[in-house]
């Protein structure tokens, strides 16, 4: 190969890098999540968003194990899986193990609503509820979000409390700090890429948990 179509080669590998990087798929995020209650690390919380030509496929676990004199006390085990397309869910479905409740949810969307079965059950949820998996910054306008353990719907009411500096392990950083009330109590943060980077919340004994950012 001479000189002229080497050059020839190499301009035409740079243009099909360049067609790539203009209609290929965006970076994957994977966001990883300490959870921490009463200062003590009690789980993992895991986000892997994974883009595709479409939209998206975001698969989550959570695993948490609270001891008391080595026995354990409480256990939440959780993963899930949401295929998105264009902005439009298309697909969710989820395991959970909470302190020995089970579930099972799979729901597709169908006819332009959502429907699958829940715990064995049959169920239709409106399309317009987002899951409440909370990485979606989307669910800062919805007043109404789906249960990702069952499927039900649950009424959510948003409040902004502005800007704040929060600490993960690895450094600091601006982040929106949102509260959600009404059936899911949360408190949210999201940095200036919109993604969720803290969680804090009441467990069922009181105690405050927090998912801080690995």
């Amino acid at each position: 190969m001479n000189f002229l179509k080497v050059t020839k080669f190499l301009q035409l590998i740079v243009a099909c890098l360049l067609m790539s990087g203009a209609t290929g798929f965006a970076e994957d995020t994977n966001l990883s999540f300490d959870v921490i209650r009463g200062g003590d690390k009690i789980g993992e919380h895991h986000i892997n968003i994974h883009e595709t030509a479409t939209g998206k496929q975001v698969d989550i676990k959570t695993d948490v194990e609270v001891k008391v004199l080595f026995v354990t006390a409480y256990e939440f085990k959780h993963v899930s899986q949401e295929k998105w397309e264009n902005g439009v869910l298309m697909h969710l479905e989820s395991t959970s193990n909470d302190d020995g409740a089970h579930h099972e949810l799979a729901l597709n969307l169908k006819n332009g609503t959502l429907q699958g079965i829940s715990d064995g059950q049959k169920i239709i949820v409106d399309r317009a509820n987002i899951p409440a998996s909370l990485w979606n910054k989307e669910i800062l306008s919805q007043h109404s979000i789906v249960n990702t353990l069952d499927g039900h719907p649950m009424n959510i009411q948003v409040t902004n409390l502005g800007m704040e500096e929060i600490l993960s392990s690895r450094h600091k950083q601006m982040a929106e700090h949102v509260r959600l009330t009404g059936d899911l109590e949360r408190e949210l943060w999201f940095n200036q890429k919109n993604q969720l980077v803290q969680v804090k919340f009441k467990g069922s004994d009181g105690s405050e948990i927090l998912y801080r950012m690995i």
